[in-house]
């Protein structure tokens, strides 16, 4: 499958390779980072950072190269587990689920019956950029056999902020618009070059197996001159995938003494 195909899923089954954790305290042996906000670029193919809605932001963070910028390619997040939901009914406990929406993307988790406190463990694999917006929306519902699904909080999230977060701990976040309530995030992230927020191979390119580091044997470009804004390539080919796209041809030989052909590439 397209690395950047834009498809929604839902993605229950880890597509990306990752184990399923319940752990708070020490998920997946994260480091932590610190948050020296740093001014924006304006490189070709980066999205510019607005004001962040989160106020232990770390897209200017050491050892990432974001600045403050988002670089196009696609961003995993994990909704590992929320605690302290509130409780929508009168009788018995919630069944909640969220809904992870980025542009005109959106994923859902499963529900998860009788409880507030669940654990879900989904990832949402979202293509940046899409269109102009720069905020990830998480809303957690209570589900209802009958009526509207009830609101159990929400959670806006700037794009620039879930993408720093890649390959740290999981953080709980607050939700908003309730007395009580928290989610359990993560993110990894991969550039259309395979590499993570700090120009290191991803992890992501190695587990779906759609971008592999050390496929990197590929001669210099036959444009020394960068006429066409290619990416610098003196000190090797970046790895990533290219797509060609063959739209048609014209002025094709006859091969058949009567009629035309019947072409395929």
């Amino acid at each position: 499958d397209s690395l950047y195909g834009r498809k929604n899923s839902s993605d229950p089954d880890s597509l990306y390779g990752r184990k399923n954790s319940s752990d708070p305290d020490s998920l997946y042996g994260r480091k932590n980072s610190s948050d020296p906000h740093s001014p924006d670029g304006d490189r070709p193919g980066i999205m510019k950072k607005r004001g962040s809605v989160d106020p232990n932001s770390t897209s200017g963070r050491p050892g990432s190269d974001l600045n403050g910028e988002v670089p196009e390619g696609k961003v995993v997040m994990t909704l590992v587990k929320a605690k302290d939901l509130i409780k929508s009914d009168l009788i018995g406990k919630s069944d909640p689920y969220a809904v992870l929406t980025y542009g005109l993307q959106q994923h859902k988790t499963p529900v998860v019956k009788n409880t507030q406190d669940p654990t879900w463990n989904h990832e949402a694999p979202f293509l940046i950029p899409d269109g102009d917006d720069q905020t990830v929306n998480i809303e957690v519902f209570d589900s209802d056999k009958i009526g509207k699904d009830k609101s159990l909080g929400n959670l806006n999230l700037d794009l620039a902020d879930v993408v720093a977060m890649d390959g740290e701990e999981g953080r709980w976040y607050p939700l908003e618009g309730v007395k009580s309530g928290h989610i359990l995030l993560m993110s990894d992230f991969v550039d259309q070059f395979g590499n993570d927020s700090r120009g290191q191979p991803s992890s992501l390119a190695n587990k779906d197996g759609s971008l592999d580091p050390s496929r990197n044997n590929r001669k210099d470009s036959s444009d020394p001159l960068n006429k066409y804004g290619l990416p610098d390539c003196s000190q090797g080919m970046p790895v990533g995938k290219a797509r060609f796209n063959i739209i048609r041809a014209k002025d094709l030989i006859k091969t058949d003494l009567v009629g035309k052909s019947d072409p395929y590439a």
